[in-house]
């Protein structure tokens, strides 16, 4: 049979007993939550939180036109995106000046893999020289094990630097150095169970800085539910938050932050229906055709995933759907609906994006929150970035050079 603790690998029905207590996954557990950052769901919102705005009634299958349909819902929902963002979204690329200053070759230098182009662009680094005078500690947190790690080569700069004038990693006339101030430290732990409080007690004084790249779904939720949970003097040390978000198709009601205020604004734009588990599984289905070139469709095959089975007149039938059924392809197609499924799902995308930003400005009073893209879509689809600062400049960067740790 599967393992209790770990399905990856199976055991003896009779030898259960004896198994667990030498399982390598019970021992990890074990010893994950013996940290002290460590307590069980503590990001994870309480079942009376889940589906603010949700209707309780029952709801019939989803049907393609009509009333309530999903077409209506697909109408609102771009309806909604054009009253939130009247104008263009800006795009804030701050690449240029970092390529300048000598950015690619320090990686290069300190032999951290660049892989294709577009992780070239996207990647971040810490410049420290911008703090000098300041002890800068770097807190990673991440579910995984993470390949490729630099840490030991930038391990290597800041004892460099520390015994003399100018590091060998770095090449130059790059202005790309860490100082002996420098440390960084790695929790690898689920989101949903890292209590914040006692990361952030751990890393001393000084400004914080919130920073995430790429982070899944409602991994992005269940951090700044985690962020949001700080209190007192921690609390006030969160300085900015900038958080480049992906994945919207597995997001999460529940965990989502600013559902209410997503619910408000859908149906503003003419929703008429409930709304709750059923919508935004259906919105967040329709996410995923940023990212493909037809989203109603596997290569290779003729019919997508997505695809209702066909009626006795070859064409889709107008009622009777489950949500996983109701591809963006589908809905588009409609002659009625005005817009590409490409187009769709970047409005389901920014809306989403954009309630985590309302959050993030009455929960922390920022006074700058706002969506931007910060690279071409021709370098990453999934090029939205949510940023915030204290006492405004996100849209200039100004959260990417706040005080002295972070």
């Amino acid at each position: 049979i599967p393992c209790p603790a770990d399905p990856s690998h199976t055991i003896s029905r009779w030898k259960v007993d004896s198994h667990l207590k030498k399982c390598p996954k019970v021992k990890l557990q074990r010893e994950l939550e013996s940290k002290p950052y460590y307590r069980r769901g503590c990001n994870r919102p309480a079942s009376r939180e889940v589906d603010p705005v949700s209707s309780s009634s029952p709801h019939p299958p989803w049907s393609l036109t009509g009333p309530n349909s999903a077409c209506d819902l697909a109408l609102s929902i771009v309806s909604a995106y054009s009253s939130v963002f009247p104008s263009s979204i800006d795009t804030v690329d701050l690449s240029g000046p970092e390529f300048s200053r000598g950015f690619v070759p320090a990686l290069r230098s300190r032999m951290v893999p660049l892989g294709s182009s577009k992780h070239t662009v996207t990647s971040e680094t810490v410049t420290a020289e911008k703090a000098t005078a300041a002890k800068v500690k770097l807190c990673m947190v991440e579910r995984g094990g993470t390949k490729r790690k630099a840490d030991t080569r930038v391990r290597n700069d800041v004892f460099s630097n520390s015994h003399s004038s100018s590091s060998p990693l770095a090449p130059p006339g790059s202005q790309y150095r860490f100082n002996s101030k420098f440390s960084s430290s790695r929790i690898r732990c689920d989101l949903e169970h890292v209590w914040m409080q006692t990361v952030m007690e751990g890393l001393g004084g000084g400004g914080a800085l919130v920073v995430a790249k790429h982070l899944c779904g409602q991994g992005t939720d269940l951090a700044l539910r985690g962020i949001g949970g700080l209190r007192g003097r921690e609390r006030a040390r969160v300085k900015g938050i900038a958080m480049a978000t992906c994945c919207h198709g597995v997001c999460d009601l529940g965990a989502l932050v600013g559902g209410g205020w997503l619910g408000e604004r859908v149906r503003e734009g003419g929703w008429e229906g409930g709304w709750g588990e059923r919508e935004f599984k259906l919105m967040c289905k329709w996410t995923g055709a940023t990212t493909s070139e037809d989203g109603n469709r596997r290569a290779g095959q003729d019919k997508g995933e997505d695809d209702p089975d066909e009626d006795d007149h070859g064409g889709p039938s107008s009622e009777g759907f489950d949500d996983g059924r109701l591809g963006a392809g589908l809905v588009c197609g409609v002659p009625s609906v005005p817009f590409t499924k490409q187009e769709l799902g970047r409005c389901a995308q920014r809306l989403i994006d954009q309630a985590r930003a309302e959050w993030i400005r009455e929960e922390f009073g920022f006074e700058d929150v706002k969506v931007v893209y910060y690279v071409g879509e021709e370098v990453t689809p999934q090029n939205a970035l949510i940023i915030g600062t204290k006492e405004g400049g996100g849209g200039q960067g100004g959260g990417g050079q706040g005080g002295g740790g972070g």
